[in-house]
């Protein structure tokens, strides 16, 4: 209580607004920059993922360089149009989902046909990629790639839970 009454007593009036705005100001900058920091981490980690993911699959799929140069533009194309759908329909339903206990009936109706719809135009774009790279990478590699995607997946899971687990030691 005593160095409360001396910090006040001894720091001048004109000091106290210009040290509050300087802490205001240093806490905001720190804040900013560690949200850039997020998401710069975010996109560098994203793009160590897509990089990993052509690696794997590219060596698992034994591509040939004709049928990367075709393979891999293709790929990339449906994987950003189902990015996109899963995000809009994410971004639609995040509202709802936060306060599940409190929709209702028509609202849970209403997001059980929306998935229905997002599930069917998956489907269907699942279908012309198998389609599509049926007729670059033959059936056989076709076949193998939805296997591997399911491979990746598991295998990126587990990396990212043993990192967590690494971090928590």
């Amino acid at each position: 209580m005593k160095l409360m009454t001396i910090i006040r007593t001894h720091t001048p009036t004109s000091l106290k607004p210009k040290r509050l705005i300087l802490c205001l100001t240093l806490l905001f900058s720190i804040g900013i920059s560690q949200a850039q920091n997020r998401g710069h981490y975010k996109k560098e980690y994203q793009q160590k993922i897509k990089a990993y993911r052509v690696s794997y699959f590219t060596e698992e799929l034994d591509l040939t360089v004709e049928e990367a140069e075709k393979f891999w533009p293709l790929y990339r194309q449906y994987d950003k149009r189902k990015d996109s759908l899963h995000r809009s329909y994410s971004h639609r339903h995040k509202t709802l989902r936060d306060s599940l206990s409190e929709i209702t009936e028509e609202q849970a109706l209403q997001l059980l046909k929306q998935q229905q719809q997002k599930e069917t135009l998956l489907f269907q774009q699942k279908k012309e990629q198998i389609e599509a790279f049926t007729r670059i990478i033959g059936p056989k590699k076709t076949f193998k790639l939805m296997h591997l995607e399911h491979r990746f997946r598991q295998r990126l899971i587990e990396k990212i839970r043993k990192k967590e687990k690494e971090h928590q030691e």
